[in-house]
C-alpha cells in the first residue's frame, strides 16, 4: 500500500507507512474510518468458509477458463451476446448450489493473481441476511470502499474532502457513496478494479432494489470507465432477473463442469464417512450412487444428508439414505419433524429458539440466546448453562450451527423454509419479532429496578433491539399489562432506558424530554401511538398536556415533525390519525427527508392539503434533499405550483445539492426557468458542490449562458474548493471573463491546491505575479501533503 505523510501541524489525519490496514490519527470529528469498517469483508469471507467449508480440492478451478469470466476479466469492455456490456456479470443459481463457495474461490484466486502480477485490484462483499451490518446497500458500498482505500491510499483523495465537507452525514447517503465508489473504481492511476458482490438476494428488499437500479443506470451509460468491473451472485428471483438480465449472466447449474464438482464433493463426503464408520467398498458404492441420484446438483443437500449419516451404523446407512427425500424443502421437513420428536419439551421452547435465531438482527451468542429464550436460567454456573444450551442447540438437527460461539442458521434457505408455506409457517415472523421485543423489555425493566445487576450481552442487544423488533412486529406487537410501567406517560424505567440509549453510538444527540410519542416516532412503532393516545384519554384535563400528541421535546420538535423526517412513513399516518398537527416545520422535515421524502410529502398533501402552506423554507429543503430532491420538488410543483416561488435561495440550495444537484437544477430550469436568476451565490454554490459541481456548472453554462457572470469572487471560491475540473471547464468555456487576481493566487497557495496552481501557471502564467501575500499564504499552509520520500507532490 502506498504511504502518505503529512508534514506540519495537521490536526485532521495522519497516514503513515502502512502494511495492511490503514492506521490513522484523526480528531473525533473526522474519524472517517470508523464509518467504513463496521464489518470487515476479509474476516467475513473467512467466517463464511468456516461455516460452509471452502471449495473441495479440485473444484471450481474451471470457472476461470469460462467465456463469461474471461470476458469479464478482459482488457477492454466488450459487447457480449445480444449487445450486453461485459463490465457486469451475473452468476445465479438455486439455493445450495454453491454460489457463495464459487465467489470465495474467485475472491481468493483473483486476489492472489493480482497480488503476484499487479494486474488489478479486487474488492468483495459477502451479503448475509442474518447480520444488520451485511444486508444493506450502504453496507455493501462501505465494505467495498474500505478495501479499495486499504489497497490504494491515493484513493482517499476522493473521500476525505467530501467527508470533511459533510461529516458523518456522508455515510448515510447511498448516492453519495456510490458516486465516490464509481470514481475510485475509475481512477486510472490505480488501474483496473474488480468487485464481487455475493448473495445480493440476502440484502433487504429496499437495498436490493437500490443496488439493482444503480447497476442498471451506471452501466447502461457508454461513458462508464473500462476500469470498472462488477460480478454479482444471487438466486434467480424474478425481480433480480428483470434488472440483471441486460448483462451477461449464467446459471451455475448450466456449466457442464459443474457436475464434475458435484461428484468430487460426493466423493469427499463418502470417503470421510467411510473412514469414520469403516464402510465396505460395496456400501461406499451404494451411498455414492444414491447421493448422485438424489442430489440434483445441490451441494447443501449432499452436506445435510451426509450429516444425518454420521451416527448411523454401516448396516443401516443405505436404508437411512434411501428414506431421506429429494429436494431441500422435503429434507428440511424431515429434519424438523425429527428435531421436534427428539425435543424433551412440548416443542414450544424449540420453536422459540429457532424464532430468535431467525429474526434477531445479528447472530446471538450461545449465552445470549439462552437468556433470550430463558433456557437453563435457573442454573447459576455459567459453564454448566453454556454446556446445557450447546446440547439443546445440537438437537436442532443441522438447521442451526454454532460458530465462534455465535448461533447461526446453516443456510438462508432454512429461514425461507421456516417462515414460508413449506413448513405450514412453523414460525410466524411477526409474532416472533413481538415475542423477542417483549423479552427485551422484560429484561430492561428488571435491570432498571436493580442498578447492581450486571449488564449481560443480551441486555446490550435488548437496549436497541426491543424497539426495532416492536416496529417489525407491526400489529402483532401490543403493550403487555406486565410491562405497563415501561410504557407509562411518566416512566422512570423508560427514562433509564433512554439514558442508556444516549450512551450508545449514533444516539448521542437524542433530545431529552422525549415523550412516548417521540419514542414511537423515532423507531416507527405505530402501536405505541395508539397506546399513548389511549393513556391521554384517561388523564384529567390538568394532566393531559403531558401526553399530548403535539408535545415538544427539548429541541422543540413534535413527534410528527420527528416522524416526517424519519425512515418510517407508516408512523406519520398513525400520528395524523391521532391528531398530529401539520406545521410548517413538519412539512419542511418531509421535504428534506432523504429516505421517503416523496412518500411522506404525498401523504401530508393527501390528508391535510388544505392546511399546508408551502413556504420558501419548505421549497429550499426539497431543493437541497440529497436523495429525493428531484421527486419531492416535482411533487410540490405538480400539487402546489401556484404557492411556489423559486427564489435565489432555492436555486442556490439546488446548485449545492451533493446528491442529485444536476437533476434538481434541470427540473427547476425546465419547469420554472422564467423565475430563475443565476446570481454569484448560485454559481459559488455549484463550484463548492463536491459531487455534482461539474455537472451543475455545465448545465448552468449551457442553459443560462447569458445570465452568468464569472466574478473574481466566484473564481476565488473555485480555487479554494480544490475543484480543478470546474476551473478547467470555466477556462475552456468562459476564459475571456476570468481574471486571475492576486487574491485568487493567494487563495490557491493558502489551500495548497497544486492541480489548480499548475493549471493556471500553464495557461495564464503571464497574468500571475507571486506577491508577498502569496508567499505568506503558502508559508502558512501547515497541512502540506508530501509523498513517502518527503518530496512535495
Amino acid at each position: 500500500m502506498e504511504s502518505i505523510s503529512f508534514h506540519g501541524n495537521n490536526d485532521r489525519i495522519q497516514v503513515g507507512i502502512n502494511h495492511g490496514s490503514i492506521n490513522n490519527s484523526v480528531s473525533p470529528g473526522y474519524d472517517w474510518q470508523r464509518f467504513l469498517s463496521r464489518t470487515n469483508p476479509v474476516e467475513d469471507k473467512k467466517a463464511l468458509k468456516r461455516k460452509k467449508g471452502g471449495p473441495a480440492p479440485g473444484t471450481c478451478e474451471w470457472v476461470l477458463r469460462t467465456e463469461e469470466i474471461t470476458a469479464w476479466l478482459g482488457s477492454e469492455p466488450t459487447v457480449g451476446p445480444e449487445s450486453q456490456p461485459t463490465q457486469v456479470l451475473w452468476l445465479h443459481g438455486n439455493p445450495g448450489t454453491g454460489k457463495s463457495i464459487m465467489a470465495v474461490y474467485l475472491a481468493e484466486e483473483l486476489a492472489a493473481t493480482f497480488s503476484n502480477t499487479d494486474g488489478g485490484t479486487l474488492a468483495y462483499f459477502f451479503c448475509d441476511s442474518g447480520f444488520d451490518t451485511r444486508n444493506t446497500a450502504i453496507s455493501v458500498i462501505k465494505g467495498l470502499l474500505y478495501q479499495l482505500v486499504e489497497q490504494h491510499a491515493k484513493l482517499l483523495d476522493y473521500l476525505l474532502p467530501k467527508y470533511h465537507a459533510r461529516g458523518a452525514e456522508l455515510f448515510a447517503s447511498f448516492d453519495a457513496l456510490w458516486e465516490i465508489f464509481i470514481t475510485m473504481m475509475a481512477d486510472e492511476n490505480t488501474g483496473r478494479k474488480y468487485c464481487i458482490i455475493d448473495a445480493l438476494d440476502e440484502c433487504d428488499r429496499e437495498s436490493q432494489d437500490t443496488l439493482l437500479q444503480q447497476l442498471e443506470e451506471t452501466f447502461r451509460s457508454p461513458n462508464v470507465s473500462p476500469n470498472v468491473r462488477i460480478l454479482v451472485t444471487s438466486r434467480p428471483y424474478p425481480e433480480i432477473r428483470e434488472s440483471l438480465q441486460i448483462f451477461p449472466n449464467k446459471d451455475l447449474a448450466s456449466f457442464p463442469q459443474r457436475q464434475k464438482d458435484v461428484n468430487i464433493f460426493i466423493e469427499e463426503k463418502v470417503n470421510f464417512l467411510a473412514k469414520r464408520k469403516k464402510y465396505t467398498d460395496k456400501v461406499k458404492g451404494q451411498i455414492r450412487e444414491i447421493l448422485q441420484d438424489k442430489a440434483d446438483g445441490t451441494f447443501l443437500w449432499i452436506g445435510l444428508a451426509c450429516g444425518e449419516l454420521k451416527d448411523i451404523p454401516s448396516s443401516s446407512v443405505v436404508r437411512t439414505l434411501q428414506r431421506i427425500p429429494k429436494g431441500l424443502t422435503s429434507l428440511y421437513t424431515k429434519l424438523l419433524e425429527a428435531a421436534l420428536k427428539d425435543s424433551e419439551s412440548t416443542g414450544n421452547d424449540f420453536r422459540h429458539l429457532l424464532s430468535c435465531v431467525v429474526v434477531s438482527s445479528r447472530p446471538l451468542t450461545v449465552l445470549e440466546l439462552a437468556e433470550a429464550c430463558q433456557l437453563y436460567q435457573e442454573e447459576e454456573d455459567l459453564e454448566t448453562r453454556l454446556q446445557f444450551t450447546h446440547e439443546y442447540i445440537e438437537s436442532c438437527r443441522l438447521m442451526v450451527i454454532i460458530q465462534d460461539e455465535k448461533v447461526l442458521l446453516l443456510h438462508k434457505s432454512i429461514k425461507d423454509f421456516l417462515v414460508g408455506t413449506g413448513s405450514s409457517n412453523f414460525i410466524q415472523e411477526l409474532e416472533a419479532h413481538a415475542r423477542l421485543a417483549y423479552r427485551c423489555v422484560d429484561l430492561l425493566i428488571a435491570q432498571s429496578r436493580d442498578a447492581n445487576q450486571s449488564r449481560s450481552g443480551f441486555s446490550v442487544y435488548a437496549t436497541y433491539g426491543w424497539a426495532n423488533h416492536a416496529r417489525m412486529a407491526e400489529s402483532s406487537f401490543t403493550v403487555q399489562c406486565s410491562q405497563a410501567e415501561f410504557f407509562e406517560v411518566d416512566s422512570p424505567c423508560r427514562e433509564w432506558w433512554l439514558r442508556r440509549v444516549r450512551a450508545e453510538y449514533g444516539f448521542e444527540t437524542l433530545p431529552t424530554r422525549f415523550s412516548i410519542f417521540h419514542v414511537a416516532a423515532e423507531w416507527g412503532i405505530c402501536a405505541l401511538v395508539d397506546h399513548a393516545a389511549e393513556l391521554g384519554a384517561q388523564k384529567s384535563d390538568r394532566e393531559c398536556f403531558r401526553v399530548d400528541v403535539n408535545c415538544v421535546n427539548h429541541s422543540g420538535k413534535t413527534p410528527l415533525e420527528h416522524a416526517a423526517g424519519s425512515r418510517w412513513p407508516n408512523i406519520v399516518n398513525a400520528l395524523l390519525k391521532r391528531g398530529g398537527m401539520v406545521t410548517t416545520e413538519v412539512v419542511k422535515a418531509a421535504a428534506g427527508n432523504w429516505f421517503y421524502g416523496e412518500a411522506v410529502m404525498a401523504l401530508l398533501l393527501d390528508r391535510c392539503g388544505d392546511q399546508i402552506t408551502i413556504t420558501d423554507e419548505v421549497v429550499k429543503a426539497a431543493a437541497g434533499n440529497e436523495e429525493n430532491g428531484k421527486t419531492v420538488m416535482a411533487l410540490l410543483l405538480d400539487r402546489c405550483g401556484d404557492q411556489i416561488t423559486i427564489t435565489d435561495e432555492v436555486v442556490k440550495a439546488a446548485a449545492g445539492n451533493g446528491g442529485n444537484g444536476e437533476a434538481v437544477v434541470a427540473l427547476l430550469l425546465d419547469r420554472c426557468g422564467d423565475q430563475i436568476t443565476i446570481t454569484d451565490e448560485v454559481v459559488k454554490a455549484a463550484a463548492g458542490n463536491w459531487f455534482y459541481g461539474e455537472a451543475v456548472m455545465a448545465l448552468l453554462l449551457d442553459r443560462c449562458r447569458d445570465l452568468i457572470t464569472i466574478s473574481d469572487e466566484v473564481v476565488s471560491t473555485i480555487a479554494g474548493a480544490f475543484n480543478d475540473k470546474i476551473m478547467t471547464q470555466l477556462l475552456d468555456r468562459r476564459g475571456d471573463q476570468i481574471t486571475i487576481t492576486d487574491e485568487v493566487v493567494s487563495t490557491i497557495a493558502g489551500a495548497f491546491n497544486d492541480k489548480i496552481m499548475t493549471q493556471l501557471l500553464d495557461r495564464r502564467g503571464d497574468q500571475i505575479t507571486i506577491t508577498d501575500e502569496v508567499v505568506k499564504a503558502a508559508a502558512g499552509n501547515e497541512g502540506e501533503w508530501r509523498s513517502s520520500d518527503g518530496t512535495p507532490p
